[in-house]
């Protein structure tokens, strides 16, 4: 597997150039032409891949969707790999209309939760064996339109997406379940505006929950600005804070974030307002209640776009 990535210190200073990671445990991969392959699954119509998790044993389990496949529309396809690419099973989940697969986790028992959309739409969470037998599947959550779950410390998860009530504007669902699914709370997080999460939030060292948005504003003449944003709930979703972080005009929206080593969190995403030109990539650096303390952008004259983050135990930060 192939990741390009940017490798920074945690002030924000680029440490080197572009480079391309391959990780792997397998030894029939130890040798320069095995790791610099890539595999590549689906039918005649269009198929993807949302998120993947590596099993104990070293097998990787992908869910995604397909319009190849299933008995519907579009079904979520759920595949697992061995070490070399090599399919074990492969699985559809779904009825006649849309299901789609968004975000995958281990259980200790050594089952798979995954958490998609299922018809009506609405949120769903199905757990599996690791032969893709169905253990038990929910779908009683409202939502609409799934982003990501996150694995909680207490075994259950936090699902995060967006939904349209009858004003027609969108909002930010959150839902917080147990590890048999079962939901604990839910909330919704309402303006005037159109409000969108981005693509990965995070359960913080003191067990509150971080999700970093956008927020889109259109004007009478269909041109729109967005703003970036970052929620912090605690435990139980009550809002501690929420923040609006720079943003000038044209696109300017918050993906990822990830917890710094020093206190404070970088909340990933892209920029217009500034840069080089085109879409940027946007680091923002914040104290640990979500105050802006400075803001980067990385990128060329043309289209740049990070959407996920990563902080490694030596203090270097990867940006993808």
């Amino acid at each position: 597997v192939t990741v390009k990535v940017y490798r920074f210190n945690e002030q924000g200073d680029q440490k080197l150039l572009p480079v391309f990671l391959i990780e792997h445990d397998n030894p029939a991969c130890d040798n320069e032409e095995a790791t610099t392959g890539s595999w590549t699954f689906g039918g005649p119509e269009d198929d993807w891949g949302g998120a993947f998790v590596e099993s104990l044993d070293g097998n990787l389990l992908v869910t995604g969707s397909t319009h190849s496949y299933g008995e519907g529309w579009e079904d979520m396809w759920t595949l697992l790999l061995d070490g070399n690419g090599s399919i074990i099973w492969d699985k559809t989940f779904g009825q006649e209309q849309n299901e789609q697969g968004r975000s995958a986790h281990l259980s200790p028992n050594e089952t798979f939760t995954l958490f998609g959309s299922s018809e009506g739409p609405t949120f769903w969470l199905l757990n599996i064996n690791s032969d893709g037998d169905v253990i038990w599947s929910r779908s009683e959550y409202g939502g609409y339109n799934p982003r990501y779950s996150i694995s909680t410390r207490d075994g259950g998860f936090l699902l995060v997406g967006d939904e349209y009530p009858n004003s027609g504007n969108s909002d930010i669902k959150i839902v917080r379940v147990n590890g048999s699914g079962d939901q604990l709370w839910s909330d919704t997080f309402v303006d005037f505006h159109m409000d969108f999460p981005g693509y990965n939030g995070i359960e913080t060292s003191s067990g509150d929950f971080l999700i970093p948005g956008y927020q889109m504003i259109t004007y009478g003449n269909n041109t729109y600005t967005s703003i970036p944003f970052m929620i912090c709930l605690d435990e139980n979703g009550n809002e501690k804070w929420f923040r609006f972080y720079s943003a000038e005009s044209g696109k300017n929206n918050a993906y990822a974030v990830v917890e710094s080593l020093g206190g404070g969190f970088y909340v990933l995403g892209i920029t217009e307002s500034s840069g080089e030109g085109g879409k940027d990539i946007s680091l923002i650096k914040t104290d640990d209640q979500g105050v802006q303390q400075w803001q980067k952008t990385y990128g060329g004259p043309t289209d740049d776009v990070g959407t996920n983050c990563l902080l490694s135990i030596d203090g270097n930060l990867y940006l993808a």
